[in-house]
């Protein structure tokens, strides 16, 4: 049986990675939780809930155990920089100390930040803008830096994820549903067929299972995990497909989508970290290694609109 440790486990991703793997016979998770007993996690006999917390390493001492895989999908949003830093360093020096086997670090495709290109793929320069994306890339910088040969590393960047349960597409939704008809319609204009880089976290827990079970040393490596190739991720498609989920007919005029160079000049103006409506993740890699999608991109679209109107506190905004 292998011995499966998940950090971050009761964010978005993380509770659909339990739930796809926590049935599974030949695995015992290891969960740290911060705080109270999650009723989700109750039900599953091969979980072993750890309380603790990253910014205290004291408490941590009992989450590892030896040869285990550590998935990290921690992230403290609303702090700083270096708490940031400080979890993941915690969470690496007792990895260390448990001598696990491999440590699975869920990063993000926004480390690139601002290319030139319109294809990203792993041998891509770097270029993050913002706090959020600088200090992602710092925590894979730490993890290669500690990890050190120790165990083994891997580095997992999905795109924007979505699904249900996510905020990603819900500002759309919500916009098409209760906002302004004229501003939706401008809004449709502006963005045309502009690459939304969206992937389904079914896709992203389905990367993560493979890179858990992948019989290879990585070393280190970087995957991007991406739907990007669907030509069906885009504004206007998904735009008109959740119009047409929620009951909702098309614009009374033609939608006529502005020329390029001005979209990229008002993605520019609105502080966009990467503003080229053109720009696409490439998935190769991970598909290379062997990875099959649990879902098609228009199936994950479908679910995310059949969730989202079943959840009317979600309709209101209180998610």
């Amino acid at each position: 049986m292998t011995d499966v440790v998940v950090a971050g486990a009761a964010g978005f991703v993380g509770r659909h990675l339990i739930t796809g793997i926590s049935r599974q016979n030949d695995i015992k998770l290891r969960v740290l939780v911060h705080q109270g007993n999650p009723d989700w996690l109750s039900d599953r006999d091969n979980v072993v809930m750890i309380k603790g917390d990253l910014l205290r390493p004291e408490t941590l001492g009992e989450l590892c155990v030896e040869n285990a895989v550590v998935v990290n999908l921690a992230y403290l949003r609303g702090r700083t920089q270096q708490d940031n830093l400080t979890s993941i360093n915690n969470l690496l020096e007792a990895c260390l100390k448990a001598k696990i086997s491999r440590f699975i670090h869920c990063s993000t495709a926004s480390v690139f930040g601002r290319v030139s290109g319109d294809i990203v793929n792993e041998n891509t320069k770097c270029a993050p803008i913002n706090e959020y994306e600088i200090t992602k890339m710092r925590m894979e910088e730490t993890v290669l830096k500690m990890a050190n040969g120790a165990f083994d590393t891997v580095i997992l960047c999905p795109t924007a994820i979505f699904g249900p349960g996510g905020k990603n597409l819900l500002k759309l939704a919500g916009d098409l549903r209760y906002g302004n008809k004229i501003v939706n319609y401008l809004k449709a204009c502006v963005c045309g067929t502009r690459k939304m880089n969206l992937v389904s976290v079914h896709n992203v827990v389905a990367a993560i299972k493979l890179l858990m079970q992948a019989d290879k040393k990585f070393n280190g490596e970087v995957f991007i995990v991406s739907d990007d190739e669907f030509q069906s991720n885009n504004y206007r498609y998904i735009e008109r497909y959740l119009m047409k989920s929620f009951g909702l007919g098309d614009y009374a005029f033609p939608v006529i989508p502005v020329p390029y160079f001005v979209h990229k000049a008002l993605l520019r103006l609105a502080g966009r970290p990467n503003f080229n409506p053109r720009c696409t993740y490439s998935c190769q890699k991970l598909l290379r290694l062997g990875f099959k999608r649990a879902v098609l991109f228009e199936d994950g679209l479908a679910e995310f609109a059949n969730w989202y109107k079943d959840h009317p506190e979600v309709r209101k905004g209180r998610l």
